[in-house]
Formats: C-alpha cells, structure tokens, sequence
C-alpha cells in the first residue's frame, strides 16, 4: 500500500498539535491500523519515532515526532481555508467566550453595531 505525502503530513501535523495551542507531541496507533503503517513509514524517514507499547497506551505503540518531522510539516502548511461570513461569525462567538448562547451572542453583536453606527452617523 502506497501512503502520499499528504497523508503523512496530516498525520504529523495531528502529533504536533498544528493549529491548536498546545505543545503535543505524541500519536498512538494501533497495531495493523492505516495510521499505524502510516506513523512506520514516518519512522522510516526520520520523521517519527516508535516506542514500545505500554500499559499507558492501552498497550499499542506511541509514535513522537522528531525535529526533522516538525521541520517538514511547518516547511508544508496546510492551505489556507477561506471561510464564509457565517463560519466567521461562529469562530468569532467561540473566541469571544461569552456565557451565551449562539442567538443571543449574534443578537448582542448586531444591537452593538447598530449603537456604533449611530454614534458614527450623529
């Protein structure tokens, strides 16, 4: 079975956390799985290691990504996703924390930019 590059990449970028806040660095797959071939193939290159299975682990494999492997993921960037207005909207909510729900946040917003125009327009 051939694993593209692809697939490689969004497997060693799940590891790191790409994207997220976080400073992870660990992958466990299990024995005979697509990711498990996939996380070997990685070791192959350099880009991963294997350590033995654990009880910690459920007893299958945990796979680190090495800095050759985190030097070739931040090298290939996944695209860019261009988002609509709502999905805008909807990240904006979830970064914004507030204890409200979805349609009250919206509702706060919109009463907020109406009260803005009309101090711009006065």
């Amino acid at each position: 079975m051939s694993i593209s590059d692809e697939q490689k990449l969004e497997l060693i970028r799940h590891t790191i956390g790409w994207g997220r806040e976080s400073n992870r660095n660990h992958f466990v797959a299990g024995e005979g799985s697509t990711n498990c071939d996939t996380c070997r193939a990685l070791v192959a290159e350099g880009r991963m290691v294997e350590h033995k299975a654990s009880d910690l682990t459920g007893g299958d494999p945990l796979f680190v990504a090495t800095t050759a492997g985190r030097e070739w993921a931040e090298a290939n960037p996944p695209p860019k996703v261009r988002l609509r207005p709502g999905q805008r909207r909807y990240r904006d909510y979830l970064k914004s924390d507030s204890n409200l729900t979805f349609g009250d946040w919206l509702k706060a917003r919109q009463a907020a930019q109406a009260a803005k125009r009309a101090v711009a327009t006065a």
